[in-house]
Order: structure tokens, then C-alpha cells, then sequence
């Protein structure tokens, strides 16, 4: 079906349908659909080919297929989680420290934390008793409910017990501890214990020198 002078066919109307002719070329296509008496039956025609054209097109795609990716592995710790964990590792590591070190120079002092006396004077840690002479004997005040006492040495410069000595009267002979001692500054507290052995009191440390 041709219009002879024009090259109007189904064809071309199909292709005024899909809106793929210049702007002149559509004009003269309109000019024609208004004037011929067979433009429907044209028309129609052109239809039926554009839609063989979209079937044609339709039944030419590749037929989709599904494709299952692995899931995506996570990390074990994201990078909050990792600061997390070194944030209380550090924590942890200063707290023990600062423990450790409360400890340690908690048993250097002596333990100055007793509420008992040393025969002599207030026992505060900065007094003295200096052996000199015929060793005598050294008393302090009797502790209630106390069935024995300990006279402890520390030697200053190997930061350490060196000797104990037992009592079971609040009075000890200074000849007991004379093989403890040397040059060397020591520091001797005493401590009470009940019949069963608990600690009772324990005085502060003072200072001993030969």
C-alpha cells in the first residue's frame, strides 16, 4: 500500500507511531492521514507491523538469570571494637600497676597502720632507737586480749623481713635481735595475735640503729 508521489506506506507510518520521523517529515505524514480516504486502513496496517516490531523485540532479550553472590565475610572486630578492646587493656594495666605499687609501699613502711605503741614515746616513723652499749631490754604496753607478740625486722636496703622474733610478754631482751642487725638501717614494729594466731594490733615502724 503505496501513495504514489508521497512514499507513504506502512512503514513510515509506523514509524510516525513511534515518533521517530523528522518534524517535516511528520508534517507531510498528518497532511496525508487528513486528505486520503485510505488512511485508516494504512494506518491500521502500520499498528499491526509496530507491534510485530515490539514483539520482535520482546522475544529477542536474553532471558534473565539469577546469580547468588557469597555473603560478605565480616570481621571478626570492627575498628570501634578493636579501640574498645585496647582502651580497656590499657585500664586494666594501670589499675594493676597502681595496685602493685600501693602493696609495695605499703610493706616497706612497715605497715604503719597499728593502733599500739612503742614503749618510749609516740610511735611515729621518724623515731629512732639507737643501740649503744649493754644491750637492754625493750618493753611496750600491754595489748588486751593478746596471748603472744612478734617483734618484726626490715632491712631498709634489701627492701625485706630479715628477722621475727616471738614473745609471749610484752617485753623482749635486745640481745634476741642482735644477730639480725648490721650497719645497715632497720626498722622493727611489733604485732599482737590472739590465742587462735589472729593479727590483734600491729605498731608503727621505728627506726633502729647500731
Amino acid at each position: 500500500m503505496r501513495l504514489a508521489g508521497r512514499g507513504i506506506d506502512e512503514y513510515t507510518l509506523a514509524a510516525y507511531l513511534a515518533g521517530r520521523l523528522s518534524p517535516s517529515r511528520r508534517k507531510d505524514v498528518a497532511d496525508f492521514l487528513r486528505s486520503d480516504e485510505d488512511a485508516r486502513e494504512i494506518l491500521s496496517a502500520a499498528n499491526q507491523l509496530l507491534e510485530s516490531e515490539g514483539d520482535g523485540q520482546s522475544s529477542s532479550r536474553p532471558p534473565l538469570t539469577s546469580v547468588s553472590l557469597p555473603p560478605r565475610r565480616r570481621p571478626l572486630l570492627t575498628q570501634s571494637a578493636r579501640l574498645g578492646v585496647i582502651l580497656w587493656t590499657t585500664v586494666i594495666l594501670v589499675c594493676l600497676t597502681a595496685f602493685l605499687t600501693t602493696v609495695v609501699v605499703a610493706y616497706r613502711a612497715g605497715v604503719d597502720r597499728g593502733l599500739t605503741e612503742v614503749v618510749g614515746g609516740s610511735a611515729e616513723t621518724s623515731r629512732m632507737i639507737t643501740m649503744s652499749g649493754p644491750l637492754g631490754t625493750l618493753d611496750w604496753h600491754d595489748v588486751g586480749g593478746a596471748s603472744s607478740y612478734r617483734l618484726v625486722i626490715w632491712d631498709d636496703e634489701t627492701a625485706s623481713v630479715v628477722g621475727r622474733v616471738d614473745s609471749d610478754v610484752p617485753s623482749l631482751d635486745m640481745t634476741g635481735i642482735a644477730g639480725f642487725l648490721d650497719e645497715s638501717p632497720h626498722r622493727i614494729w611489733f604485732d599482737a595475735f590472739d590465742e587462735e594466731g589472729r593479727l590483734l594490733e600491729r605498731s608503727r615502724s621505728v627506726l633502729l640503729r647500731q
